[in-house]
């Protein structure tokens, strides 16, 4: 064999090789399963924490709101990046969240009080015109805006859109019927309630993402390209502070002490605010007498 043709019999092989190191599954999870994943051991035995390096929470209400609606709406949101780290002695698989903690945290409050992201324009005009008629007969100084303000409102009050949460026909009826002064009697209170069976059960249709699949990109190569990985993402994006770069924490960097205190007090603040939300975070416990002695990694 010429030398030439071993060559490039050992390209070829060189090639095949690399063009075979695929660390990125594809996969997809329903915005339920992400939820439990996040906050708690989901039965299929996934488990998301949050890594150190993970930038603030910094998503605005329009921002949240905005993605919701695109969940609803059938956009597309992008994927979530995943590091599959370990699968423990109770068959638990963990995953480190390396991209989309703004979009999961969105996601978790909305479990958590789904309608406070709820505002004028998820009520169709359609099925609550009725409603809208039936109060003007009674009280005509009233207009359009208002009422639907006042519903507006009323649910947003909410912890739910479920009826042990308030969320009832019953409930609403009587509300604007005291609050607009209607003075109703016992017939036409049950006419009033009747009317909004059909739009809070449209409304409460509508708010149910649960079902929703999320497109989840789950990485499973060398844990030391995480950083890179971490930096390409979000190179083009919001930049981040220096509190965020401090608290950025991989095992096979350089430490560092940190001795200014207002530094280490705002690392323990996004961790703790990451805590309230319901996450886990990697490698903390909140213990402040440990944490204020800590050696911290740097990119």
């Amino acid at each position: 064999m010429r030398i030439y043709e071993l060559c490039e019999i050992l390209n070829q092989k060189y090639l095949n090789k690399e063009m075979s190191k695929n660390y990125t599954e594809t996969d997809t999870w329903t915005i339920e399963d992400l939820i439990l994943a996040l906050t708690e051991t989901s039965p299929k035995k996934n488990k998301i924490e949050i890594p150190k390096f993970q930038r603030t929470l910094v998503w605005n209400k329009d921002q949240k709101k905005s993605f919701i609606d695109s969940i609803k709406n059938g956009f597309p949101v992008g994927a979530l990046l995943l590091f599959k780290s370990s699968t423990n002695h109770n068959a638990v698989t963990l995953f480190s969240l390396i991209d989309g903690l703004q979009r999961s945290s969105t996601l978790n409050q909305y479990f958590k009080r789904p309608t406070q992201f709820f505002d004028q324009e998820n009520i169709k005009l359609d099925s609550i015109k009725p409603i809208i008629n039936f109060i003007k007969l009674k009280n005509t100084i009233l207009n359009e805006e208002e009422i639907i303000k006042e519903v507006v409102e009323w649910i947003t009050n909410l912890e739910g859109f479920i009826e042990s949460k308030g969320f009832s026909s019953f409930v609403i009826s009587r509300h604007l019927d005291e609050k607009f002064s209607l003075s109703l009697d016992k017939n036409e209170l049950d006419t009033f309630y009747q009317l909004f069976v059909p739009i809070l059960q449209e409304i409460q249709l509508d708010s149910d993402i649960s079902k929703f699949n999320i497109p989840i990109l789950i990485y499973t190569g060398n844990q030391n390209n995480l950083p890179i990985i971490f930096e390409r993402l979000n190179s083009k994006g919001t930049q981040l502070s220096k509190y965020q770069i401090y608290a950025a924490t991989w095992s096979s960097f350089s430490t560092i002490s940190i001795s200014n205190r207002d530094i280490i007090d705002n690392i323990k603040k996004k961790y703790d605010r990451l805590i309230e939300e319901g996450y886990e975070v990697e490698n903390y416990d909140g213990n402040p007498r440990t944490f204020y002695t800590s050696q911290f990694f740097i990119l």
